[in-house]
């Protein structure tokens, strides 16, 4: 049998030297405090028997061998790093007396069943901590989504009742409201209009005279166009909005007063497919020359070789209105040698939050009127007429078919006209609004206001 003593600031390290020098079969003989230190007294082929039979010869032997000695499982359990072994190992170095094999079997399962009732406790102390947080934060969420819909609610009812307080105190105003809504109107151009107005609405034989009239004269319209004044334009908006079709209209009904030999056509779209065959078609009927250009630069060299053209009308490529290509090719079209106007087609079927944006973003550059596209296939007027009179975009054509040239109008001429197709088209009962609409329009725009 091989003994060897060993000495560690504490039972950690000294168990991990016992095993690190003589294996995990070593035993410990015995363990004290010596000073500040750890004795630890380990053994390798170690015999059990021989050990008690020196004890019982020399009864005064077991003091000073601290009895029998812990089997050697007993060094692989304690130097383990984890809560038992620092458990066992206090217990170890605070007997007094020698601790035998058995004894300490039994506190190292003792630690065990601790460290495992430990950690299920731990296990279900968490469990129940994030059963709480999580329902702390379900409670929060449905108080705030509670407190939303209370908000909501209330401000719902106080919308209705500041809308029945309008009715009752001025009727006339409420009714101009509901008309420029069936219209379609936006509710702020519709304030706009009823601020502007004065005098009371029409007779209830003719409830539709104010709300028209306004229209028609908040309308605003130009008197100079390209057809009056030639010059060089281009008809510039997003894709599938007429721009190619108005083209040809204008350059037709300029042939009917002028002649053709004074029109030249530029087609710039090299996108759409069959857009330049297009264009030479028309040309083709119309005979006037038509002529390319591919982008700005290849404009900025041809557009003075037709000075001696009294019209130059320039069929761009359809870009919508976030397309990042949008800035440069209106910069383009407005930084050139010779001033070209810029016409923007815009499709009546287009709702008011598309109308809106579409007039802001083309509205980068100088922008000298518009030409309302496809008022024939649209349900109400009320969204493009709110973005013209919201801007203060002046209104030259109005487009309503596809004949070549007869469905092209100027607007100088033809604003009673539009305004009056406003009305028929808004004369459908889906457009009636509900009273519980205009209290939430209204009534409700008092309240977020206020």
């Amino acid at each position: 049998m091989k003994m060897k003593r060993f000495l560690a600031p504490n039972m950690r390290e000294a168990l991990k030297a016992v095993r690190t020098e003589q294996g995990p079969d070593a035993v410990i003989l015995s363990n004290r405090r010596v000073g500040d230190y750890i004795e630890i007294i380990a053994a390798l082929d170690y015999d059990e028997a021989l050990i008690k039979q020196a004890l019982q010869r020399e009864p005064g032997a077991a003091q000073a061998a601290h009895a029998e000695a812990a089997p050697s499982a007993v060094v692989d359990q304690l130097v383990d790093d984890d809560p038992v072994a620092d458990t066992v190992a206090d217990a170890v170095v605070e007997t007094a007396t020698p601790i035998a094999a058995a004894d300490v079997q039994s506190l190292v399962l003792r630690a065990e069943q601790q460290r495992s009732a430990t950690s299920n406790h731990r296990h279900n102390d968490t469990h129940v901590t994030e059963m709480e947080i999580t329902s702390d934060a379900t409670d929060m969420v449905c108080l705030r989504d509670e407190l939303a819909d209370m908000k909501a609610l209330l401000s719902v009812q106080v919308g209705h009742a500041r809308w029945q307080q309008q009715v009752e105190q001025d009727p006339q105003h409420a009714q101009l409201l509901r008309n420029y809504t069936q219209l379609g109107i936006a509710d702020d151009v519709a304030n706009q209009l009823i601020k502007a107005q004065h005098g009371a609405p029409g007779s209830s034989g003719e409830p539709w005279r104010e709300p028209v009239g306004a229209l028609a004269k908040h309308l605003p319209v130009t008197r100079h166009h390209v057809l009056s004044d030639g010059g060089i334009a281009a008809v510039i908006g997003p894709t599938g909005v007429g721009k190619t079709t108005t083209i040809a209209k204008l350059a037709a009904q300029f042939a009917l007063q002028y002649g053709s030999r004074d029109i030249a056509l530029i087609s710039m779209d090299s996108y759409r497919v069959g857009a330049r065959e297009q264009l030479r078609q028309f040309g083709r009927i119309i005979g006037a020359t038509v002529f390319e250009a591919k982008d700005p630069l290849a404009l900025r060299a041809l557009l003075p070789q037709l000075s001696h053209y009294r019209m130059v009308l320039i069929d761009t490529a359809g870009v919508s209105q976030r397309d990042a290509r949008l800035a440069q090719m209106l910069d383009g079209l407005s930084n050139q040698q010779r001033t070209v106007s810029l016409y923007l087609a815009m499709s009546a079927t287009a709702d008011a939050y598309l109308a809106d944006e579409i007039v802001r973003c083309y509205s980068q550059v100088p922008v000298s009127a518009c030409v309302l596209t496809k008022v024939d296939e649209a349900c109400r007027l009320g969204a493009p007429l709110s973005v013209l009179i919201r801007h203060q975009l002046p209104l030259a054509f109005i487009c309503d078919g596809q004949h070549v040239p007869d469905d092209l109008h100027l607007a100088a001429s033809k604003r009673l006209w539009l305004v009056n197709r406003a009305q028929e088209y808004a004369a459908d009962k889906r457009f009636v609004p509900s009273e519980q609409h205009m209290a939430e329009t209204f009534g409700l725009r008092e309240v977020v206001n206020g």
